[in-house]
């Protein structure tokens, strides 16, 4: 993966980490993070990219396909560690690390 895909996905992944555990601080930050990344693989391997770098270069309508991806697969495995009671924060969250990510859709 080129160096600056790397550091861009890692920049989003702390940041969707550090949102996620606004709402949910009792989580672990190296699970949320690794639960981001496996979103991030999962959707890299569907979409059939070799790294982050192809998905920069994507239209902005494919790179947001990409992210909903990327959220979905990535809640399956928070879904995991929130407590029941939290569950319903999750769209409040979602509609959040969105906004957040337009930011880089617009760059």
């Amino acid at each position: 993966m080129p160096a600056i895909g790397s550091r861009k996905q890692e920049t989003k992944i702390r940041e969707m980490a550090e949102i996620t555990l606004e709402f949910f601080p009792y989580l672990n930050e190296g699970a949320v993070r690794g639960a981001f990344r496996f979103g991030a693989n999962e959707a890299l391997e569907e979409k059939h990219y070799n790294s982050w770098r192809e998905v920069v270069d994507q239209t902005k309508k494919e790179r947001k396909e990409f992210f909903e991806l990327l959220l979905g697969k990535a809640f399956k495995s928070l879904r995991t560690l929130i407590r029941k009671e939290d569950l319903n924060k999750k769209d409040k969250l979602i509609r959040k690390i969105k906004s957040k990510n337009e930011e880089y859709v617009e760059e």
